[in-house]
């Protein structure tokens, strides 16, 4: 028979568990245990426990899955770099007429590798001080450093060719 554990000693490395969640005595469509992985949550950057719905859930002890295990989630502890990369610039237009570009800045952490970390989904802003109010709660949360690239002013838009009669 398997012991459940405190739940501050589960591996927190992406990986499920099946986590004891109390449930109240009138709460007949819960059950006491749930399978869950550690993250930091797609939508409120808070780490915690998650179910496979992205619900929180509040484990208090742990046992180990048994095989066959599930897919691991794909988190892992954030590192690199938290970017502002402007990815369109002013003056844009459509039929010769101008147009707004409604999502102006992304925002998205790239790993040292060099790669984008795609547990944490980039994000589209507006406007710059909208762009950096939120790589600024990434940094909070995360503790990575932020770096603003404008759009290189060498950028010569694409114009279509004038169809030849």
């Amino acid at each position: 028979m398997i012991t459940p554990q405190p739940i501050d000693t589960a591996p927190k490395d992406g990986g499920w568990i099946l986590g004891l969640v109390r449930t109240e005595i009138n709460d007949t469509y819960r059950q006491p245990w749930a399978i869950v992985s550690w993250g930091d949550g797609a939508d409120c950057h808070d780490f915690g426990w998650y179910d496979d719905e992205g619900n929180r859930q509040e484990p208090t002890q742990w046992v180990p899955l048994p095989d066959p295990q599930p897919f691991p989630t794909g988190w892992t502890p954030p590192s690199g770099t938290i970017y502002v990369r402007e990815i369109t610039g002013e003056g844009w237009t459509c039929n010769g007429k101008p147009i707004e570009v409604p999502y102006r800045w992304i925002v998205y952490i790239e790993k040292p590798d060099g790669d984008c970390d795609n547990y944490r989904e980039p994000w589209h802003e507006a406007t710059v001080d909208a762009a950096h109010a939120f790589a600024a709660r990434w940094r909070d949360k995360f503790g990575l450093p932020i770096v603003t690239v404008p759009l290189d002013g060498k950028v010569i838009p694409f114009r279509p060719a004038v169809p030849r009669q």
